[in-house]
């Protein structure tokens, strides 16, 4: 026979150290889980994968570039795009084929089959020819009024 007799720990959310709001709110998430269907479940875990995806989908756009700020709308992407696609009406179905070649998209990104090609050299010429542009020497417009007007504009 053990000399103390072992005592019986309670899970951390119902542990007394946490606030009594804190374990509320551990409290009603724990009943709103316990009354969910199957369908419910799946439905979450669906648009849970969605968000990764489209977060991974962004993170390929971008260069392998992580970019914090973009995360919250990178992972919303995806479950506005599976809303889209499952919309009933319309006599075009804009908002299913857009919804539709959303996800195609999503999906060609984050497996990493979609070709995106590395624009930082583009980009750093397009920069130089802006600085090298010389905005100060430009004709002023009664120049060009004058000049527009002697070929009969």
């Amino acid at each position: 026979m053990p000399k103390h007799a072992k005592k019986e720990r309670l899970p951390f959310w119902k542990s007394e150290k946490l606030p009594p709001e804190v374990r509320s709110i551990f409290a009603h998430i724990g009943k709103a889980a316990d009354n969910m269907t199957h369908s419910q479940w799946s439905e979450i875990l669906l648009y849970g994968g969605l968000a990764i995806a489209s977060i991974k989908a962004g993170y390929e756009l971008r260069g392998k570039k992580l970019d914090l700020l973009s995360l919250p709308t990178d992972a919303l992407v995806g479950p506005i795009a599976l809303k889209l696609a499952t919309t009933m009406g319309g006599t075009p179905p804009v908002s299913q084929i857009a919804g539709l070649s959303t996800l195609v998209t999503l999906g060609l990104a984050s497996s990493g089959w979609l070709y995106v090609p590395d624009l930082s050299g583009l980009k750093s010429a397009v920069d130089e020819k802006i600085k090298s542009l010389d905005f100060l020497n430009w004709p002023n417009l009664s120049d060009l009024k004058k000049e527009l007007a002697e070929h009969g504009w």
